[in-house]
């Protein structure tokens, strides 16, 4: 039986821009083998928060009744434009991205999601998801404060062996983060590796700035990947490549250098092939270091 490696995560995870060969948990699978399998449980646009509770952190419960007359098959089940009628216990309405990628050309058209043990479907339609049953021959009120669980957060409750964080695009603070803004990320991790429930993991630092390596390191020790630091320091020399210009402006102001992110715009918050590969090699090497894997 393969050993299960899931990455949650946003559109960096998800790899915008980039086709399932050439984003980090593509790239790690590589470098593991057969023995494993790697599970890439990006959402595009999500929150940290969002991520923790699809991943079952937090629990999820419908924050109205969905009423399907006879004969109807599908609901929307937006609140308004921006929210699904899911909440958190704090009664904060979120937005799920489903784990099927809307960012990725092979994305499905829908994924399950259990309300109440009973599984249904989130169809995706333009933008926006519906929720569809399996049978439409009788009239269904599922009441407001029902159990949801996304299909990701099912297949992690069987069992993963080893779970890798990135989380925080989506909300990030620019300039100087306040201590409250690194503590949230910081309880955000802890609560998804309380979730896991195990020893084996990884938590990728944000690294749109330096702010957050020292806090994160210090609570999480060799587990936490400085993906920032590391590029600055070896990134070049590891793919045997020269800085230009505006890499090198980047970099005096501690920045990842266009080089290695998104189309090499310097602008970019995503990744590129070159970014994606030092990633997943970082996480390959420290996951090794920390005998994770052979």
């Amino acid at each position: 039986m393969k050993k299960r490696i899931i990455c949650w995560g946003d559109s960096i995870t998800v790899g915008m821009g980039m086709d399932n060969k050439t984003n980090y948990p593509a790239v790690l699978q590589k470098l593991l083998g057969e023995k494993y399998e790697v599970i890439n449980a990006g959402g595009g646009g999500e929150t940290a928060k969002t991520i923790a509770a699809r991943q079952g952190a937090y629990p999820i419960k419908t924050a109205k009744d969905f009423v399907f007359q006879k004969g109807q098959d599908s609901l929307d089940i937006r609140v308004n434009q921006y929210y699904h009628a899911f909440e958190l216990p704090d009664k904060t309405l979120i937005n799920i991205s489903l784990h099927p990628n809307p960012f990725s050309p092979y994305s499905f058209e829908s994924d399950s999601v259990f309300i109440d043990n009973n599984e249904y479907f989130m169809v995706k339609n333009g933008k926006d998801f519906l929720l569809k049953r399996p049978n439409s021959a009788q009239c269904l009120t599922i009441k407001k404060g029902a159990k949801v669980e996304f299909l990701s957060s099912k297949e992690q409750s069987k069992g993963s062996f080893c779970e890798i964080f990135y989380i925080g695009t989506n909300g990030r603070v620019s300039g100087v983060p306040t201590k409250a803004d690194i503590d949230f990320l910081i309880e955000q991790n802890k609560k998804m590796i309380a979730r896991h429930g195990n020893d084996c993991y990884l938590v990728v630092i944000p690294y749109w700035n330096k702010y957050y390596a020292k806090t994160f390191i210090e609570t999480f020790g060799e587990k936490a990947i400085d993906f920032r630091a590391e590029l600055l320091k070896n990134g070049f020399d590891y793919f045997g490549i020269s800085p230009g210009t505006q890499d090198t402006q980047k970099m005096c102001d501690g920045e990842i250098p266009p080089s290695f992110r998104l189309n090499n715009n310097p602008n970019e918050i995503h990744l590129n092939q070159l970014g994606y590969s030092f990633l997943a090699n970082l996480l390959y090497n420290q996951g090794k270091k920390l005998n994770y894997w052979d």
